[in-house]
């Protein structure tokens, strides 16, 4: 199972150039991918989201890369031809030449995306899927890690479930010993049958049967979806954690028993924590 939050770092050098990228990726509804790149990756740009859409698939993704280059030489003279006609558009023009090594440089860095050949595009892709390996790595790990705490989480509410339904069954009980009780106090006469309707109407009112045989079914997908290989199973366990709420949501509205409401409140405290859990699921 693969969480949606990791972070990475990989970095590169040789006789040309130095790079590091920094991958970080956090939840999200969807894959969303934001990038700080340097002037010289412009042209790679899209290529490296290929790449982090063929990898993930959910999370907010942040692609940060620095690059240096060591043969700065190179690149600047390369802009001898552009050097030579702004200074001979500056004379045409009689306006004074500012041109400085400074603004050079720069504009090599504006054009060096350009001038990065096909073998240092291999080194800088290898780099990023590097870094995209160890990314995947770590939300691997993170999501192994999940995946304990929501089969501890799963059985805390598996038991309050089973303490809910032993609670209403010492309800059904008590349910007719009170009405007797209270009719024997006012001195009225009830028979065995009507006993019987009034019970059987309290009853109804407070029955969550239906909602614990639905409560153990979604628990049941529930589980075979966190133990499956199923792509996105994060939105499919969230789906399901809305159902389990509501359903808890309507067993707690019904039932007057004080031991079985702090079962419901143990029910959805740990369903709270199952969904929280499963927000950070891909």
């Amino acid at each position: 199972m693969e969480s949606m939050t990791g972070f990475s770092v990989r970095s590169f050098e040789d006789k040309d150039f130095m790079l590091t990228f920094r991958v970080k990726s956090l939840n999200s509804r969807y894959l969303e991918v934001k990038t700080n790149l340097p002037t010289e990756f412009f042209g790679l740009e899209k290529k490296m989201r290929e790449m982090v859409q063929k990898s993930l698939l959910r999370g907010g993704v942040e692609l940060n890369a620095s690059y240096l280059n060591l043969n700065l030489s190179q690149s600047v003279k390369s802009l001898k031809p552009w050097v030579e006609s702004f200074k001979k558009t500056a004379k045409e023009l009689g306006v004074n030449d500012s041109l400085t090594l400074d603004s050079v440089v720069k504009r090599s860095t504006v054009l060096g995306s350009s001038a990065i050949s096909k073998a240092k595009e291999k080194k800088i892709l290898k780099v990023l899927n590097d870094a995209l390996i160890d990314l995947k790595s770590e939300r691997l790990k993170e999501g192994a890690s999940t995946l304990v705490r929501l089969h501890k989480d799963q059985k805390l509410c598996t038991k309050a479930l089973k303490d809910i339904e032993g609670e209403v069954q010492k309800s059904k009980k008590a349910l007719k010993e009170q009405w007797q009780k209270k009719a024997s106090q006012i001195e009225v006469e009830v028979s065995a049958d009507r006993l019987a309707l009034e019970v059987a109407l309290l009853i109804e009112k407070s029955d969550v049967s239906e909602e614990v045989e639905r409560l153990k079914i979604h628990f049941k997908e529930f589980n075979k979806i966190l133990t499956s290989d199923v792509s996105l199973k994060g939105k499919r366990l969230d789906f399901y954690c809305q159902e389990l709420y509501r359903e808890a949501n309507t067993i707690g509205s019904k039932i007057k028993n004080a031991a079985a409401i702090r079962s419901v409140m143990d029910l959805k405290s740990g369903l709270e924590r199952l969904r929280e859990q499963v927000q950070n699921i891909q």
